[in-house]
């Protein structure tokens, strides 16, 4: 025993006597600060502009959905003015419809009415030449 307890002794110095070395000069102390302080600062930099791209995104986000409820706000008033403007279309179309039947209606009977009033001699086809200018209700049939 007394053999391994010389033997922990020696290796204690030795150990004790490499760690009571000198340690870095203050240039190489200096040095290492300056590096490690210049390290710091890259990734604080580093860390800012991450948040500054990261808030940039986040309003991007918030505008572009902004932007898509607006344009489905937009959409449903333009489907219901559309909507209504159709069927204001369609009951347009209906009386200009019904029109032309009543016009047309209106110029088959006064077509097919004898033309000669009592006193005066009958036209010679039996049915009244009429041009579309001079047709009854012709005026009105343009509005």
């Amino acid at each position: 025993m007394r053999g391994s307890g010389v033997r922990w002794l020696v290796a204690l110095a030795a150990l004790g006597a490499a760690g009571c070395e000198d340690g870095p000069t203050p240039e190489e102390e200096a040095r290492r600060m300056a590096e490690i302080q210049r390290q710091g600062d890259e990734l604080a930099q580093a860390a800012d502009d991450l948040e500054d791209r990261m808030l940039a995104d986040q309003a991007n986000l918030l505008l572009w959905q902004e932007m898509a409820r607006r344009h489905r706000n937009v959409s449903a008033v333009a489907t219901r003015t559309q909507l209504e403007h159709f069927r204001s279309m369609v009951t347009l179309l209906e009386q200009q419809q019904e029109k032309a039947r009543k016009l047309k209606r209106r110029q088959l009977a006064e077509v097919e009415l004898p033309d000669y009033e009592p006193g005066s001699a009958p036209a010679r086809s039996g049915r009244q030449i009429l041009s579309r200018a001079s047709a009854p209700g012709a005026s009105r049939a343009r509005n």
